[in-house]
């Protein structure tokens, strides 16, 4: 349920298949929490808003064959400072990273999946560390709203050739950002 396990002392949790739903806020400011493992097969189908929320130790995220995730809800990384790098390929399913899912994160690098379509404003706003942005080949990308790279500083070049459906890029994207290259689609 919502905040379920909100500032508790847990270290670690496995996620499994067997759980359908996890609740807003459902480990916010469980600063221990180092660990995430969203069991192969999971049957989650959004990992809902504050759910990890100034989960400030969490160092590892796996969500390996969690093919069911549609959504990253608003704010459900925000603060994970330990946090460098997520792989999204695998979460075929995932089409939406909600408004500041990853804001103030640690992460040096991510990589999308091909069933993302939108990247809400701030997902990646004040990720000072980030590096790398891969987008898997394929990728539905349509939308990438406004100051979603806002204040990313190491980001030097980000590569949209494969992003083939993108419509829009919002204002200020990528202000603040160290690009000094960017390819776009044709």
């Amino acid at each position: 349920g919502n905040s379920a396990f909100r500032k508790s002392g847990l270290n670690s949790i496995i996620v499994p298949r067997s759980l359908h739903t996890l609740g807003t806020s459902a480990f916010q400011e469980t600063r221990p929490l180092s660990t995430v493992i969203f069991e192969s097969g999971s049957m989650i189908y959004s990992i809902p808003a504050l759910a990890f929320y100034l989960c400030s130790e969490m160092r590892s995220l796996s969500i390996v064959n969690a093919t069911l995730i549609e959504s990253i809800g608003t704010e459900a990384f925000i603060g994970t400072t330990a946090l460098r790098s997520i792989n999204l390929e695998e979460a075929t399913s995932l089409h939406t990273i909600g408004h500041s899912a990853f804001e103030s994160s640690g992460l040096e690098s991510v990589t999308l999946p091909a069933s993302l379509e939108y990247i809400y404003y701030e997902a990646f706003h004040l990720c000072k560390s980030l590096r790398s942005v891969t987008l898997t080949a394929g990728i539905g990308l349509v939308e990438l709203q406004y100051s979603a790279f806002y204040e990313t500083p190491l980001l030097a070049s980000i590569n949209l050739e494969a992003a083939t459906k993108l419509e829009v890029i919002g204002n200020s994207a990528f202000r603040k950002s160290g690009l000094n290259s960017i390819i776009v689609p044709r």
